[in-house]
């Protein structure tokens, strides 16, 4: 974590000057320079274009689940699925969940919703309701990453550099670091995510914490230089996962979409990597 907020930190001067970072070479007449809005794409149909919007967002949702599928089987007939740990689980649960008969007040029901892992198109459901109410209450999406930024700033400040020199080197203004943790409202968000996901594990009984190093050196600097790298490439991006690939698709941003795909062969790519260096 420490490592991706120093990416984000070093990455604020270059998102805040570089036009290849600010400005969108193709765009649309609601966001000029900054994006392609579907809707302007079809403003000539239903509900001036959102209609048709969003048939084209189930549509690149519907692909892309179908060519997840066509990989997953390959891997599977190839006999080179791994699968994911989180999501066979889920599957096995499913099965179980099945066999059970359903009663409100019951140690199962308890499990089921509270101590245990949701299905994935529960969990779907819930962030989909929380990010509607946030677009709602606060008039803008969902965003995660620059907080880490600030952070890493306010740690530099603890090391004797004032908030007027982190502000000239990373372009931003001087209160964005020395703004209270608990008024900034995006910083109060990415807590209270760490909390839940505490509170979640203490629910399951799946909490537990050990000082035994099971990584190598080798690893622990691949870990370290994955961070830096994912940091620097949310400024790159304008966000992470969350704000340049969530937040955008819901809001009818082609951006969302080419920043799926970049994502991908980056993992693969980062895969790649992986294998070469730890074999």
């Amino acid at each position: 974590m420490v490592f991706f907020g120093a990416g984000v930190f070093f990455g604020f001067p270059l998102q805040a000057t570089q036009s290849w970072i600010t400005q969108s070479v193709i765009s649309t007449s609601s966001y000029a320079g900054q994006g392609v809005y579907l809707p302007d794409l079809f403003s000539w149909g239903p509900l001036n274009g959102y209609f048709i919007a969003i048939l084209v967002t189930i549509a690149f949702a519907l692909i892309v689940v179908v060519l997840a599928k066509k990989y997953e089987n390959y891997r599977q007939k190839s006999g080179s699925y791994l699968g994911v740990d989180g999501e066979i689980a889920r599957q096995n649960q499913l099965l179980h969940n099945s066999t059970q008969q359903f009663t409100f007040f019951s140690t199962h029901t308890y499990k089921r919703w509270i101590g245990n892992m949701w299905e994935m198109r529960t969990s779907a459901l819930v962030i989909a309701i929380i990010f509607g109410v946030m677009m709602a209450s606060t008039g803008s999406g969902w965003g995660a990453s620059t907080p880490f930024g600030i952070w890493f700033g306010k740690l530099v400040m603890q090391l004797g550099i004032s908030a007027n020199d982190i502000a000239n080197y990373t372009l931003r203004p001087e209160v964005m670091f020395t703004t209270g943790f608990f008024d900034h409202a995006i910083s109060v968000q990415n807590f209270a995510i760490m909390l839940g996901t505490l509170i979640a594990v203490l629910l399951m009984g799946k909490f537990s914490f050990s000082f035994k190093i099971n990584h190598s050196a080798k690893q622990f600097a691949l870990f370290a230089l994955g961070g830096l790298l994912m940091g620097f490439g949310t400024r790159f991006a304008n966000g992470c996962n969350v704000g340049a690939l969530f937040t955008p698709i819901a809001n009818f941003s082609l951006s969302g979409w080419i920043y799926l795909i970049f994502l991908l062969l980056g993992g693969i790519l980062g895969n790649k990597l992986q294998h070469a260096v730890i074999k």
